[in-house]
Parts: structure tokens; sequence; C-alpha cells
């Protein structure tokens, strides 16, 4: 179900998805295997929504509840948080200059505890962008646009670890990189052509 307005744009999705045969590491022997094996359902629900608060300025969210079972029917199989929470905001200036930041926040995976690494707990990653366009400034016909920009990752440099699901160690391990910011520039040359380089 969806709705929208010159400013809002709202929705909210219910999904049941099955799987079977899923391609699974077999410990069930000493030799380890990959085996198509078994299944998951996955139920949930989802909200998004878009708030353009001017022309050149918009707050985008979304909220994220799932849960999932096994044939046999135990609870929350997977290396899944049940709770995804999204929420950031973008500018644009009419003179070129884009920035954004965006915090993605993941809760705890339910039913795991770990024996030894860091458990896999709630987290947020906040990744930001600024890019602004100098193609004014670039004294030729030849070049559609051109344009810096400054990408970071990560820049609250939080630790992630999450269930070390196919090693069969029953432990965690390290998901994401620390924080990282790149540098670099965009450049189209012609329609339909880019070139960047960091």
């Amino acid at each position: 179900m969806t709705y929208h307005e010159d400013r809002v744009q709202a929705g909210v999705n219910y999904f049941r998805s099955r799987q079977t045969n899923s391609i699974t590491v077999d410990f069930r022997e000493a030799r380890w295997k990959y085996q198509n094996l078994g299944e998951a359902t996955f139920h949930g629900v989802e909200f998004e929504g878009k708030y353009f608060a001017r022309k050149n300025f918009f707050l985008l969210g979304s909220a994220l509840y799932q849960t999932n079972e096994d044939g046999d029917g135990n609870k929350n199989v997977t290396p899944i948080p049940n709770v995804g929470v999204k929420a950031g905001f973008s500018y644009e200036s009419a003179n070129g200059l884009t920035a954004s930041i965006f915090d993605s926040y993941d809760g705890a995976v339910a039913g795991y505890a770990a024996t030894l690494n860091p458990g896999p707990t709630a987290h947020h990653l906040v990744n930001a962008l600024v890019r602004v366009d100098v193609s004014h400034y670039w004294h030729t016909t030849g070049a559609r646009s051109l344009s810096l920009f400054v990408n970071a990752d990560n820049v609250t440099n939080q630790q992630v670890w999450m269930p070390d699901w196919a090693g069969g160690t029953g432990d965690t391990i390290p998901v994401n990189r620390g924080r990282t910011i790149y540098f670099g520039v965009d450049m189209s040359l012609t329609k339909g052509t880019t070139k960047a380089a960091r």
C-alpha cells in the first residue's frame, strides 16, 4: 500500500517468503560439504517514507521487522536481525553542491550468544557523501560534467560482529571495515560515458 502527494511519499508492505533447498554447509560428517538442505520461511512488514521539506531537501526513512523459522518450527534460524531502521537526509543546491548522511540501525541477532568474540549486538552504521559539481569552471565543450566528491562509510567507526554461520565455529566474525573515506573525481565526457577516479 502506498501514498503519494506533492511533498510526502509513504508505503507499507507485508511479505512472506519461503526458501527451500538452500545451499548450506553440512556439518553432520567429519568432512564438511555444501548441500541443498532445509527450508526457511520469512514473515515481515516494512514501512518507508520520504518527505520533501523543500524542493532541494528531503528526509528519507524506513523500518523493517521480520521473523523466520525453519521446517521444524525453530524460530529465528538465520543471522538476520529482527529489526532494521534506516533514516537520513539529502540536500542539493542550485550551484551543484550535494550533501547527504544516512544512518542504518540493525537490532541484535535474536537467540544467539557468542562464545569468545563480541556478540552480534545492535549497532548503527553512518555513511555520508559530499559532492560538488565544478563543471561550470571546466572551460571546454567536450566535458558534460565534472564533480569532486568525498564519501565516508562507517563514520563513527563501529565494530560489527555477526554469527559465523557458514564456518561452523559457533562464534562470531567481523563483517565490516572500520571508518573508510574516499576522495574522487567523476567526469562525464559524452552522454552515457563516465570516468571515475579514486
